[in-house]
């Protein structure tokens, strides 16, 4: 049965076993170095024992022979130096006693020499007295009767001392021994080198086995996915490289699937979708080409995609797609292209440069109907100008004439009903106006006159146009001092502070104040026009600057207007590079408010 062990468990055994094996092989090899050395302090211990014997025995002759000298001169320079021989003796019994002490027997026997040595010390010790007390005969006389007391007695000592050192040579360790234990502590330096690099090589063969290759087989698996070429068989075991394996299969088959959802997309996708590599030529496309361009997918793969555009656009085409490659243009652009049967379609390209693969990826749509639709739309707005404002007015001058009573006299509802008459042609005719400012606008085909503007100038102009209404609507109108200067067409803009105090007006009680604030920073001026009316509730704010939008509906009719104000107002101040908004609270009053930067953003 094979054992399959985890990445952690390999882990382990890559650890723990030469671990193991060093820590044995440590403990070995300290034991036998302990050994080695136990054995040279025990002979360097019998050495210093045998030369402390034989030490002894030369020191005791020297005594024998210090003592006849002084005995026989008399001089006292002998007598000291049996004096030092005799400390010297003692001495060294003393470091013989400390080196045996821990030998039982041969702490005896060296207890029982100096028992001896101290005796015949004595009788050395009488005859030196006899010498310094009583002269030389005397002591030659006390020489004469130990003599042969101290022969006998240091001819045992002697004898006892040679026996003592004969024992401990004997106990000395060996030369074979010291070199028995040498051998063995390089025996185990050999064995322990050998079965490092086996346990070594053991692993890493296990390791390879168990692990290396199965990980050479999971990266060559990454390397063939990107290849999109088959896979190895699955790696088998329940370790992690197992379960690595069976989860990169599993992303495997979601990016197939991921790959194949996206590939069904593309293929029916309605918009021309393709790829165009860095020579301008076609490397990928949709099917969608053959309804859009007319042209098989495979009639495109190679070709110059600059070949389709229609040639008076081709330039302007060129400079857009060069400004997406440098990150300098907008990813959208509009062209026509010429499809495989003649005809010319408008259509928007939405591009993307990929550095790193050297490639635009492109989104051909097809806006031939919304041209189309455009044209209509010019179309009705030229015939509103043209074939409806036109009459219009003429009708507006009619009745007026007849208000004044030129085609004669009329009954009071007559006079009433001309007068509603003409307010209601008026109001067809200011509709119309504002309709088609507003088209102009947002066409961006209204010509502006740009040029450094005071604001000062733009609030005292728009106070003056208003003022007369407000008078009529017993509002107070005020505004704060400003010297800023923007660069704007000021004409516009008054047109937008005109609109927005009017509406300040209108919507303002009796008595009530309406204020202009300018507030200016380093880039910009901000206009706030300030009123204490009904306000805005929370769900109309954002739906205000649309076309035809009101708060309520009953307001056109009460207060007049074509809720096309505020959206021109917002076409004209985006034309000036800025923003519009409301603040307002229900029941609390509203701030309308613009701000334009001060640099020229024409």
């Amino acid at each position: 049965m094979k054992l399959d062990l985890k990445l952690s468990q390999k882990g382990w055994i890559l650890v723990s076993v030469p671990l193991a094996f060093e820590l044995i092989f440590v403990i070995t090899l300290a034991f036998l170095v302990r050994q080695a050395e136990d054995l040279a302090a025990r002979e360097k211990h019998s050495k210093a024992i045998i030369d402390r014997a034989n030490d002894l025995a030369m020191t005791y002759y020297e005594l024998i022979q210090g003592i006849a000298v002084y005995t026989i001169t008399g001089k006292k320079e002998r007598g000291q130096q049996y004096e030092d021989m005799k400390s010297a003796l003692l001495t060294e019994y003393k470091s013989l006693t400390l080196m045996v002490r821990n030998n039982p027997t041969q702490a005896a026997e060296v207890q029982q020499m100096s028992e001896l040595a101290f005796k015949i010390l004595s009788r050395m010790d009488q005859v030196k007295k006899a010498v310094d007390e009583r002269g030389k005969s005397a002591a030659l006389l006390v020489l004469a009767q130990t003599r042969a007391q101290m022969e006998k007695a240091g001819a045992i000592l002697v004898g006892q001392l040679r026996q003592f050192s004969a024992k401990e040579q004997n106990s000395m360790v060996t030369p074979e021994a010291g070199i028995r234990s040498t051998f063995l502590v390089k025996l185990c330096l050999c064995i322990g080198v050998v079965f490092n690099i086996l346990v070594a090589a053991a692993l890493a063969l296990y390791f390879n086995r168990g692990t290396a290759q199965r990980l050479g087989i999971l990266m060559d698996n990454t390397n063939r996915l990107a290849r999109n070429e088959a896979l190895h068989a699955p790696i088998p075991g329940s370790d992690e490289i197992a379960h690595l394996d069976r989860t990169f299969r599993d992303m495997v088959a979601a990016l197939a699937e991921a790959r194949r959802k996206e590939t069904a997309v593309i293929d029916h996708a309605v918009d021309v979708i393709c790829s165009i590599d860095a020579t301008g030529r076609f490397a990928a496309v949709n099917p969608a080409s053959l309804k859009t361009l007319g042209y098989e997918p495979q009639e495109l793969i190679g070709r110059l995609y600059m070949e389709l555009i229609y040639p008076e656009d081709r330039q302007n085409t060129f400079r857009q797609i060069e400004e997406i490659k440098t990150g300098n243009g907008t990813s959208s652009f509009e062209n026509r292209i010429n499809r495989k049967d003649g005809q010319i379609v408008d259509v928007e390209w939405s591009c993307h440069w990929s550095e790193s693969e050297s490639s635009m990826f492109s989104v051909v749509h097809d806006i031939t109907e919304r041209k189309e639709v455009e044209r209509l739309k010019q179309e009705f707005v030229a015939m509103v100008s043209h074939d409806l404002r036109t009459p219009l007015t003429s009708l507006q001058g009619t009745l007026a004439l007849i208000r004044k009573g030129t085609y004669g006299s009329l009954s009071e509802q007559g006079q009433a009903r001309v007068i509603n008459a003409e307010k209601n042609v008026l109001r067809l005719i200011n509709l119309i106006n504002e309709l088609l400012e507003l088209e102009k606008l947002e066409a961006g085909k209204l010509t502006m006159q740009f040029g450094n503007c005071q604001i000062a100038s733009v609030i005292t102009r728009s106070l003056d146009s208003v003022q007369s209404f407000a008078e009529q609507a017993e509002i107070e109108l005020e505004a704060a001092q400003c010297k800023a200067v923007v660069y704007a067409d000021e004409d516009k803009l008054i047109q937008v502070l005109v609109n927005l105090l009017s509406n300040a007006v209108k919507f303002s009680p009796p008595g009530g104040k309406v204020a202009i604030t300018v507030t200016e920073d380093e880039r910009s001026v901000e206009l706030s026009v300030t009123d204490h009316g009904r306000g805005i509730p929370a769900k109309f704010k954002d739906a205000v600057f649309q076309k035809f939008k009101q708060v309520e509906l009953s307001d056109e009719r009460k207060k007049g207007g074509t809720g096309l104000g505020l959206a021109i107002c917002k076409a004209i101040v985006e034309q000036h590079g800025g923003t519009i908004g409301v603040e307002s609270e229900e029941g609390k009053g509203s701030t309308f408010w613009f701000r334009l930067p001060k640099g020229k953003t024409a």
